[in-house]
């Protein structure tokens, strides 16, 4: 109980992290210039989803059974982490391609292109933050991997930008940017010397065997993450198409602020996945199922006062970002019934990835994937950003 207290506050400290950054974009930036960082910030964490290729969670679940093998565990992690670097150079390439392509053509506005590619410098060392988070996880320790995912990083972003914002008076876009880079790059140095001090890198450890092994294994879990991406933000990135950039960040704070809502589903899959592997590899079915009885029933309970409060009192919400964002009112209301249903569905996705149904779990949210691009697609060429906000409820 006392590890899930810790675990829970480490997470609260990580969402309430973030969610300070949005403020501070939404409040220190014009709507158009917020609605570039965030959208680019989107296509950022697709491109690290891509790069991670499942293998956080491919390591979560090796480093959780192998507990006390040091040295397989290793060879584990060193590979991991050479498959998502080689990954990593692929996407960059194809997000820099991407940008050219969409700037020939005059499908984004020049800031979002601009913020797209500059963003793309730190495509892998993201990645690999969500990676050493998924190992410290697999070690069964979530607060630090929480800490890892969702503390550092806005923290330093956070000092950084204020600092700017305290010796100038005011921060542009591309500063904003800039200390985004910093922080990534601080974030990624940080975890990285903690595993070199624990001795689970080494580059002679690196097997082609296990990278062959998480290349096959982690196509099914790459294709259901990105596929739960598009179920998240395909709306968003369909909407930047079509709307302008001020468009964009009312619906990215009005997303970002309902999101809010499932981080108690953020902080439960981090203590029950590795739970979840150990009672499947033992053959304890029983005991898997009321694990996840117990932890549906506790995220109901959690989620339900915030999805009320995004529900009722949507514009006194939204005026924290600015008066301007109180024009998202209906937009955060869709958004907010919409994680309030991810929650409700409980942890399906971790307990099918733990128990060696990933290929099922790839095929349920890759349907959910085409339905949302194809609603949105729909939806929002002819309703905008509401449009873009029912498509999300696919």
């Amino acid at each position: 109980m006392k590890r899930f207290a810790f675990t829970f506050l480490s997470r609260i400290y990580g969402a309430l992290a973030t969610f300070l950054v949005n403020v501070f974009i939404a409040q220190q930036l014009t709507t158009d210039d917020a609605g570039a960082f965030f959208f680019a910030l989107t296509i950022l964490f697709g491109g690290a989803l891509a790069t991670r290729f499942g293998i956080d969670n491919l390591l979560l679940k090796e480093v959780s059974v192998k507990s006390d093998n040091n040295e397989e565990i290793t060879s584990d992690i060193s590979s991991g982490l050479f498959l998502s670097l080689l990954l990593g150079l692929l996407v960059c390439l194809i997000i820099y391609v991407g940008t050219i392509g969409s700037a020939k053509f005059e499908l984004l506005e020049v800031r979002t292109i601009t913020s797209i590619q500059i963003l793309a410098i730190v495509v892998i060392p993201y990645a690999s933050i969500w990676i050493f988070s998924g190992i410290y996880k697999g070690f069964k320790r979530p607060v630090l991997a929480n800490i890892i995912e969702a503390g550092v990083l806005p923290s330093i972003f956070l000092i950084t930008a204020k600092l700017v914002v305290f010796y100038t008076g005011s921060i542009s876009l591309e500063q904003s940017l800039f200390c985004l880079i910093l922080a990534i790059l601080s974030a990624f140095t940080i975890n990285a010397s903690l595993l070199k001090k624990r001795a689970l890198l080494n580059i002679s450890k690196i097997q082609r065997v296990v990278i062959d092994g998480y290349f096959k294994k982690g196509k099914p879990l790459a294709i259901a993450a990105l596929s739960d991406y598009f179920v998240m933000w395909a709306s968003l990135i369909i909407l930047g198409f079509y709307a302008s950039s001020t468009d964009i960040s009312y619906y990215s704070v009005a997303q970002r602020m309902a999101i809010l809502i499932s981080f108690v589903l953020i902080v439960v899959n981090s203590i029950y996945a590795p739970k979840y592997a150990v009672l499947w590899s033992k053959g304890d079915i029983k005991g898997l199922n009321e694990n996840a009885r117990y932890s549906a029933t506790f995220m109901m309970i959690i989620a339900l006062p915030a999805f009320l409060l995004c529900l009722f009192f949507p514009q006194q919400l939204l005026l924290i970002f600015g008066t301007d964002y109180q024009q998202a009112d209906s937009l955060l209301m869709i958004l907010a019934f919409a994680q309030f249903i991810n929650v409700f569905t409980g942890s399906n996705g971790y307990i099918l990835m733990m128990t060696g149904h990933e290929k099922e779990f790839r095929n349920i949210v890759l349907f959910s994937a085409l339905i949302t691009i194809i609603l949105s697609f729909l939806l929002i060429s002819f309703y905008g950003a509401i449009g873009a906000a029912f498509a999300t409820l696919a």
